[in-house]
């Protein structure tokens, strides 16, 4: 019984560490039991005691019946499946869950939707930026909003609204905020509670911010994209005589006759992603040695011996800046990192500064940023600084572990300025809108063309219904 108390009110932060629900740390060493946990709950949770096996309740007080229910929605969404797989044969005969159909399950997840909502909503504090970016599939545009926030030194994004816009006809600021106000009102908030709004360096977003009036972060992972795509129109040249020859390879004919030299296929470059075509010319210089160089079809689109000099200088260039591109997706990068890294990439590419640099054309709330860089940083501030971060006196400032040096962005972040208290803690604040990027990413596995009548695996009933009321 000590394990599955240990279970419920222990998670473990790292090896032989361990956070409790009222937010204790105890520490246990690994196949050394649990005494130290279990004494902890037995003495700041005596409570705990009198759940145990009341009925069929376990220890969380779930019924049996709610195990079920749970495992089905998890299967599920996890394994992005459409509801009516509940009600196949083979599903009903190799599983072991009690069965369940379409409409109950529908019935239960509408209902689910909920209390997750009140939970959030129970949670979200008087004041907290959002994060917010759109996604075009078919022909439907959808928004993802997630809040972003600090809990006991914590920074916390939870999904606020994932589905298409309102009013769907027109794509202006105005929609947006229209879309921003009736999701934040199903959390009992208003566009007064917003301290900031973290989205791309769009012209549509800029005039959302100036309608909220509330400074605007621009993702530092769109700047970049936009730095890098200029700085290849210099090698366009080379960049597309190799798309040329990947498409080629692509070929049923020429994909034959390239998988009996090696496993790996041709791939071709997204337009609108740079590191997808950074991808692209490392592929090309790995099956480089295994393309029939006598090819007739071919021979035109290789690259010459001067071009082939140029694309090896480059590759080494775009490492560096693929280093960064990596660094800035991750969740614990700040505005003072992403800083740090463009000025290390400005220094390397000082034409690129017409992106990059603090004060660019491209930086909506060009203040804002900076003072939330330099109370990153400790920096003294003026009083025209703290009058922008005034909402962030009150958190937690926590203090992160250092990552071993590994590629040139963890050089610079390295050997770059060492934090200082300040005052005010604005390590949470997202540099980047890559938390909607990668929501985007799972949400395309399950609207694809061939599932798109699959409508309810992102749009709810409880959706439509919401949005029908709206109208009202």
């Amino acid at each position: 019984m000590s394990k599955e108390a240990v279970a419920f009110y222990f998670k473990e932060t790292q090896p032989g560490e361990f956070l409790c629900i009222c937010g204790i740390k105890r520490k246990q060493k690994k196949h050394s039991g649990y005494s130290n946990l279990y004494n902890h709950i037995t003495g700041a949770h005596p409570q705990w005691r009198p759940g145990i096996l009341q009925g069929q309740a376990t220890l969380t007080g779930v019924t049996q019946s709610g195990k079920n229910l749970f495992s089905w929605i998890k299967w599920i969404t996890d394994c992005n499946l459409p509801f009516n797989f509940v009600d196949e044969h083979c599903t009903r005969v190799y599983t072991n869950l009690n069965p369940i159909c379409r409409q109950t399950l529908e019935n239960k997840v509408d209902k689910l939707v909920e209390k997750v909502e009140q939970n959030i909503s129970s949670k979200l504090p008087e004041k907290f930026g959002i994060i917010v970016d759109g996604w075009s599939v078919e022909s439907e545009h959808y928004i993802a909003v997630f809040a972003s926030y600090q809990e006991n030194g914590v920074a916390k994004h939870p999904l606020l609204a994932f589905s298409p816009l309102i009013e769907e006809e027109s794509l202006n600021a105005a929609s947006h905020l229209q879309f921003i106000e009736f999701t934040l009102s199903a959390y009992k908030k208003s566009l007064n509670s917003l301290i900031f709004i973290c989205c791309d360096n769009e012209n549509t977003n800029k005039a959302l911010a100036d309608l909220l009036k509330i400074p605007m972060i621009g993702c530092a992972s769109h700047r970049l994209n936009l730095a890098v795509k200029f700085y290849l129109q210099n090698a366009e040249i080379i960049v597309n005589k190799v798309c040329e020859v990947m498409k080629k390879l692509k070929t049923i004919k020429k994909a034959t006759e390239l998988r009996c030299n090696t496993k790996l296929t041709a791939i071709v470059r997204n337009k609108t992603r740079w590191s997808s075509t950074y991808d692209m010319l490392c592929r090309y210089l790995q099956i480089k040695p295994f393309i029939n160089r006598e090819d007739n079809e071919l021979k035109e689109l290789f690259l010459t011996a001067n071009e082939e000099v140029v694309l090896d200088q480059m590759m080494s260039e775009l490492k560096d800046l693929d280093s960064v591109t990596k660094k800035l997706q991750a969740e614990s990068t700040t505005m003072s990192d992403a800083r740090s890294l463009f000025d290390a990439v400005i220094r390397k590419f000082p034409a690129l500064a017409k992106y990059l640099q603090f004060d660019s054309k491209i930086v909506h709330s060009k203040e804002f940023e900076r003072a939330v860089v330099k109370a990153q940083r400790g920096e003294p501030l003026t009083d025209v600084d703290q009058q922008y971060i005034q909402h962030f006196k009150n958190f937690v400032e926590v203090e992160e572990d250092e990552e071993p040096d590994v590629s040139f962005a963890d050089t610079v972040l390295s050997s770059s300025w060492k934090r200082a208290k300040s005052g005010y803690s604005c390590d949470w604040v997202p540099a980047a809108s890559n938390l909607c990027e990668r929501s985007f990413s799972v949400a395309k596995n399950i609207k694809s063309p061939q599932r798109n009548r699959l409508a309810y695996a992102l749009r709810s009933p409880y959706v439509s219904k919401r949005k029908r009321l709206f109208l009202e």
